[in-house]
Parts: structure tokens; sequence; C-alpha cells
């Protein structure tokens, strides 16, 4: 009985230590007790929304350890004028005893306005820089939804405050709408139209609105990506704006469509003009609506080959003035994939700093064989003078066509 016992005890240590020496550490503490060395750079030929930073570790100890690398987890760039990176994902490096070990983690920009990570970019951990990235990268890793362009939406929105409202179609339309609930709350608005699972409620509310220049109340009933009625005043501001040539001061109701009044002083200048053929020093009350005080000015011209009523018209120059719209124009290609096995096919728009501009095709289990892909978009929403096209195979670009204008 006695032999028995002392086996199970033994057994039990064996247990509890084999345990120990699994149980996961995070990546910041085991880098501080010095059980691992670990490098991180921007992953090569990766993107900046699916798996953008390679880790490389190396077990310092005679026995394995399992690393947790956290969601919420913020990497800086070095140099400073590429993106930083929030992990999305929980990941789990298991090692054995000095084992080294080279991984993608995934995660999203958190800088919109700089250039994506490449292979030469280095990074290091940093804290978070408001509680809000962390508990995104939470809410993304919980629900699994890593490595889509509504993840990096979202993200975006939390960095950059750029648009809570994550327009999604298709498969990811539910996905999209519990990415917007959960960012809504974050900044406290209400979002009467969803339930937290992105489910839609269709509901009548009252909501006072801008009619005739009046403010009245109306019965509006809320549905997807019309949650308030058009004209819905959010605010009544006094701002300093020009009428009829002089500076006066109104009472202006804010709404959805005209936030703030076209006419609103942003600045008073003075500018060199010509006047009855005479130069003249003039002052000039800067608005949104008129941010210089001259008629046609000429900002440069363009090549278009315009595509009107399904037909292709030749190509002719306009000039582009501050009093002449652009013409609407359509950009197009196509290209050809060969898929060798079934895969993640992806084909991401991206401007010339690797920052994707809108994902136009997504499927998760491309059959074998090749494929043709066409592309199409309006000049008159994207306007750069340059885009890349990239092929994104399992997260991994294989491909880049550069379209220009």
């Amino acid at each position: 009985m006695k032999k028995i016992a002392v086996l199970l005890s033994v057994f039990i240590f064996s247990f509890v230590f084999l345990y120990a020496q699994n149980k996961p550490i995070s990546l910041q503490q085991a880098i501080k007790d010095k059980k691992i060395e670990a490098k991180f750079s921007g992953m090569p030929n990766g993107t900046h929304y699916l798996k953008p930073i390679l880790i490389q570790v190396k077990n310092l100890q005679n026995v394995g350890e399992t690393i947790l690398i956290e969601a919420g987890t913020f990497f800086v760039s070095n140099p400073a004028q590429y993106q930083d990176i929030t992990v999305l994902e929980n990941t789990m490096i298991a090692l054995n005893a000095s084992e080294q070990k080279s991984q993608g983690i995934s995660g999203a920009c958190s800088e919109a306005q700089l250039s994506a990570p490449n292979d030469k970019v280095q990074y290091q951990i940093a804290p978070a820089p408001k509680p809000e990235y962390i508990k995104y990268a939470k809410f993304i890793d919980e629900n699994k939804y890593f490595g889509t362009y509504e993840a990096q939406k979202g993200m975006w929105c939390v960095s950059n405050d750029q648009d809570w409202l994550i327009d999604s179609g298709g498969e990811n339309a539910k996905m999209g709408r519990k990415i917007t609930y959960f960012l809504a709350k974050l900044r406290k608005l209400e979002v009467f139209w969803l339930t937290p699972e992105g489910e839609l409620i269709e509901i009548e509310k009252e909501f006072k609105v801008l009619e005739n220049g009046k403010p009245v109340l109306k019965k509006h009933k809320i549905q997807e990506r019309n949650p308030q009625p058009p004209f819905t005043i959010f605010a009544e501001k006094s701002f300093d704006v020009v009428s009829n040539g002089k500076r006066t001061k109104i009472i202006h109701y804010c709404t959805r469509e005209k936030p703030e009044p076209d006419s609103i002083i942003i600045d008073e200048k003075e500018f060199e003009m010509v006047e009855k053929g005479q130069r003249i020093k003039k002052k000039h009350f800067v608005t949104k609506e008129a941010p210089k005080p001259f008629g046609e000015i000429v900002y440069g011209q363009k090549d278009y080959k315009v595509k009107k009523n399904g037909k292709v018209y030749s190509t002719y120059v306009r000039l582009i003035t501050n009093q002449a719209a652009e013409p609407m124009c359509e950009m197009w290609g196509n290209g050809r994939v060969s898929i060798q096995k079934t895969c993640h096919l992806r084909v991401g728009m991206f401007d010339v700093n690797g920052i994707l501009i809108r994902e136009i095709y997504n499927n998760p289990a491309e059959k074998i064989g090749t494929h043709t892909l066409e592309y199409a978009y309006d000049c008159d929403v994207y306007t750069d003078k340059e885009y890349h096209f990239k092929i994104i195979k399992d997260n991994i670009v294989t491909l880049t066509a550069v379209l220009k204008k």
C-alpha cells in the first residue's frame, strides 16, 4: 500500500513538474527573465493587415518553454516613418530546449498615414498608446476576426480616429456590423439599429432634424446604413462666417450632411492680385468654400480614358481648376494567376506606400487552375497617380502589378 502511495506521489509530482514546464509565459516576461532572445522585423513579402511581424526567437534554457504573444501587444517601428503594429491574435510558440524558431504574427497597422513595413524594418515591444488598443485587439482575437480588411479598418478607427461604421458586404457583412457595435461602445455612442452580435434591429425613433432651415421632430425607421435620418441635428454652434463679403456671426445647426457652414472663416490672409491691370494687395477671408480669392486657378492637366454608357472614349486632356470638376472616369485591368494547390487568395489595391485601399477579391479556398481576375475603379474616388495591385496567397504577396494613370 505504501509503495502504491509513493508511486502515486511521484506521478503527481511529475505531472505538476511537466505542467509547470509547459505553462505559457508571456513574451515580455520571457525576455525580461532572459529565458529567450527575440528579434522582430517586418514580414518579407507581407502586408500590414495579415501577418506583418516576423519574430525570430531562441530558447536560452535547457528545458522546453511555451511563449504567449498576447493580443494587444504593441510594436514600434524603426525607422519611425513605417507603421506601428498592434497584435490582434493570441499566438503560442512552443520551443524545445535551446531551439530557434521564426514565425509570423497576426496584427494590423496602427498608423494609417505611414508606409507599410518590409523585412528591413525593425520592431520593438512598447506600451500600447491607449487602453482602447488592447480592448479592441482582445475583441478581434475572441471573435477570430484577425487577418481581415474589416479588422484593419476597425484598428484605424481606434488608432487614427477613422470612421467607426465598418461597411462590409457579402459574407463579412455581419462581421462588419459586430465590429461597428464594439467600436461605437468604445466611443460611448448608441447603436440603436444593431445588437451586440451584429444582428439588425428595425425600430422607430424620434429625431430632431433640419427642415426648411428650422429644427423639427420627426419619426424615423432605423435601418442598416441609415441610423439617423438625413439632416439629423447633432449640435447648434455659433460660427464666424462670410456673408455678402462681410464677417458675421451666425447660429448653425450641425447635421451629418453639413457639420459646419461652407462659409466658415478659417483664416484671413493678404494676397497679391491683378485687378484692372494693376498689381494690388487685398485681404481675403479664407473659408472652406473659397480657400483663395481667385477665379479659375489651373492646378494642372490630366489625360483620361473615359468609359460612358458601356463605351470607351479616346484619351483627351482636361484642365483641372477650382471651378471645373474632373470628368467621370474609370480605370480597369486584369491579371492571370495560377494556383498549384488550394489556398486563401486575395487581391488587394494598395497605394505607393503599401497601405491597403480596398480588397477587390477574397476567396478563402481558391481552387487549382489558372484564373483571370478583373478589376476596375472610379478615378473620382481613387485619385492617386499610381496604385499597386497585389496577389496574396496564404498571406504572402506573390505578384505586384503597378497601374498608372
